[in-house]
């Protein structure tokens, strides 16, 4: 899993990722001028912090980033689980691409990992 992102998130695949033209980097900022922060409204549990208080950075991060969701792991031990490596495990997950990436084209770079 430490082929695909660091511990902070940040995806370490660059082809899963482009930069932002300019065009669409002002739609964004005109849709966060509309938002008013709102997101920093929303009511979050004790010890969660949001990832930042810039509503521009807050709407790439949420359309424009790639994500990645762990859905289901195979190979690990249970109930009888301890402090173990394990020759080899299997996950199920899920990527959330950004808009502007080629899905067969970050499909193939993901199994060559």
């Amino acid at each position: 899993m430490d082929q695909l992102s660091d511990c902070r998130g940040e995806w370490k695949l660059e082809h899963l990722e482009k930069p932002l033209d300019q065009s669409t980097y002002d739609k964004i900022a005109a849709n966060a001028k509309l938002c008013d922060n709102e997101h920093m409204k929303l009511p979050l549990l004790e010890g969660v912090l949001h990832l930042g208080s810039d509503p521009v950075d807050t709407l790439v991060r949420n359309v424009w980033r790639p994500t990645l969701t762990i859905t289901g792991m195979e190979g690990k031990g249970g109930k009888d689980a301890g402090n173990v490596l394990h020759p080899s495990l299997t996950f199920k997950y899920s990527v959330r691409l950004p808009p502007n990436i080629d899905c067969k084209e970050a499909t193939r770079h993901l199994h060559e990992v």
